[in-house]
């Protein structure tokens, strides 16, 4: 899954497309917005992945499969942005990008009063589905992954189960006893330092791959790992 970002002035070459939906989806509302665009509320999307759930939360904000939809925050967090796009795609939307730098890159670039004047179109990249080999586990399925794993270490000091830990708290007892590997926050907005230490970890010839975050990190790292191409792993992730 890589995200599709556009740029501003795409966004101000298309703004007439009837087919386009913009959303601001930052934690606080904002007093200011970019035009013909509405506000989703990233709380909506703590939930777990119900179906009757978020076909609500789309009937209500018209959201709809064949829309072409553009998500955007004021730079509070880009967490809530990959959140939400993870979860759109999650459910089958084909048309989901993100306005890359949000509503500060669109105000420096288009104030009120200021008029456009040259206008570079951007092509976009075609989207990626999800594969068929990533699996939405829960805690109990999770504690099993992790049992599996200690089992292998315990009989050969080895296992072909690869685990990235992204949540926030750096050292905890489990990544000590089962030696996972950890990626630091800061990694998380490089995809090619995140694929430099995957390599050099060893964690692209495993056999599983368990992604873990704490909070909105989940979602970045679940991004990610589709750039460095690893579509032929089983890809979990926990969503608690």
């Amino acid at each position: 899954m890589q995200p599709i970002f556009i740029s501003p002035d795409w966004l101000i070459y298309h703004q007439n497309d009837v087919a386009l939906r913009l959303y601001d989806v930052s934690i606080h509302q904002n007093a200011e917005m970019i035009p013909q665009s509405a506000y989703l509320n990233p709380n909506l999307f703590k939930h777990q992945l119900n179906d009757m759930h978020y076909k609500t939360i789309f009937t209500e904000h018209g959201l709809h499969l064949d829309s072409s939809i553009i998500l955007y925050d004021n730079g509070e967090s880009e967490t809530n942005v990959y959140k939400i796009y993870f979860v759109l795609c999650y459910f089958g939307f084909l048309k989901v990008s993100i306005l890359q730098g949000g509503l500060h890159a669109w105000k420096t670039t288009f104030p009120q009063n200021l008029q456009t004047k040259y206008i570079k179109q951007v092509i976009l990249q075609k989207p990626y589905m999800f594969s068929k080999s990533v699996e939405i586990i829960n805690k109990q399925q999770l504690e099993q992954i992790l049992q599996q794993k200690e089992q292998d270490i315990n009989q050969t000091n080895a296992s072909d189960i690869q685990i990235i830990d992204s949540s926030c708290q750096y050292q905890n007892a489990i990544h000590i006893k089962l030696q996972n590997l950890m990626i630091q926050n800061h990694y998380v907005t490089d995809p090619l330092a995140l694929a430099q230490i995957l390599r050099l970890k060893g964690v692209l010839k495993g056999k599983y791959l368990l992604v873990d975050g704490g909070l909105g990190e989940r979602f970045i790292i679940f991004a990610l790992l589709q750039l460095v191409d690893i579509k032929h792993f089983r890809v979990c992730v926990y969503w608690e």
